[in-house]
């Protein structure tokens, strides 16, 4: 990635620079809904650089979960568990060759789907609750800055 792309890809960041920015984020965060946001620049006071591109990495990937690897892994599981039952049945039952090709066909495009859409809840759910953690980090790295200068 250039220089240049990384600081076009840092203004279309969503900035989340406050306590405030992180909470108005975790409450958009539902497990169907695509989010405006494709990457998050985090600059939360009292942050480390480390813990800041720490959080950046895992909130960054929670946003831009597309499900495909977990509709990948259910698709061949799917496909797997379709061709030992056919074959142990004799590949064709009661409909015949083809009822068997469109039957599988069905069970693998549905277990795909279910995988896929299993896979985004499942990413929303754990970005929402990195969004949580991020927020209690900030509040006790915030607080010990405070305790130092006071």
């Amino acid at each position: 990635m250039t220089r240049r792309s990384q600081a076009r890809r840092r203004t279309d960041a969503l900035l989340l620079a406050s306590g405030k920015d992180v909470r108005a984020l975790r409450d958009r965060i539902r497990p169907f809904r695509w989010s405006a946001a494709r990457a998050v620049d985090v600059r939360l006071p009292g942050l480390m650089p480390a813990a800041r591109r720490h959080w950046e990495k895992r909130l960054n990937r929670g946003l831009n979960a597309c499900g495909c690897f977990s509709g990948a892994a259910a698709m061949l599981v799917a496909l797997t568990l379709y061709l030992v039952a056919a074959l142990g049945d004799g590949a064709a039952g009661a409909g015949g060759l083809s009822g068997a090709v469109l039957a599988g066909f069905g069970v693998v495009v549905g277990a795909t789907l279910a995988g896929k859409f299993g896979g985004i809840a499942v990413a929303r759910l754990l970005l929402w609750r990195d969004l949580g953690r991020l927020l209690a980090q900030a509040r006790s790295a915030s607080s010990a800055t405070h305790r130092k200068e006071g």
